[in-house]
């Protein structure tokens, strides 16, 4: 009940000062003149104030209610992939973190090979590639993009045995296990 008034609150009050505005305004006399088009044009400046203040506040609004991860996916997780065919094999590992805040931390993917007797590996740890904050909503993960922020579908989750189980935006199902 709350969250609704104030919503409707917060929706209403562009319409209020512009209201106002133009009540206020109509005595006033600019070169003599009380047109419409004058009380019309100060509305609008109010109501575009106005509306622009309600614009923030419903981005911070939205923002504080889609900052909740949800708690199965806080972390690490790791994908591994594993290729071999007669004397070669290759391993390429890929990781991700996540906290109960949102921060995503996406790590550099690792590749390990040998052949002929010959290792091929990474020579320092994962790199930091990218870092992201990100929110979660039945099932499904969102980052915010852009300014003013669009939220941005990233992926679905579900869980099943132990794994995390992924599927992209763009259709690609992925599993991680936990590290």
């Amino acid at each position: 009940m709350k969250k609704s008034f104030v919503i409707f609150a917060v929706a209403a009050l562009p319409w209020i000062c512009m209201l106002a505005g133009i009540v206020f305004f109509k005595g006033l006399k600019v070169k003599n003149d009380t047109s419409k088009i004058v009380q019309t044009l100060v509305g609008n400046h109010f109501y575009n104030r106005v509306n622009n203040q309600v614009a923030k506040g419903l981005e911070i609004a939205f923002r504080q209610e889609n900052t909740s991860v949800d708690h199965r996916l806080v972390g690490f997780w790791s994908k591994t992939k594993y290729y071999s065919s007669g004397g070669f094999s290759y391993v390429s590992i890929q990781r991700f973190s996540m906290d109960s805040e949102g921060t995503m931390i996406i790590y550099e993917t690792v590749s390990y090979a040998s052949g002929g007797g010959t290792r091929i590996g990474p020579s320092s740890d994962p790199q930091i590639e990218t870092v992201v904050k990100v929110h979660t909503r039945d099932n499904r993960l969102y980052t915010m993009y852009g300014n003013p922020p669009v939220e941005i579908f990233v992926m679905e989750f579900s869980f099943s045995n132990g794994y995390l189980h992924l599927v992209g935006a763009d259709g690609v199902k992925e599993m991680w296990e936990r590290n």
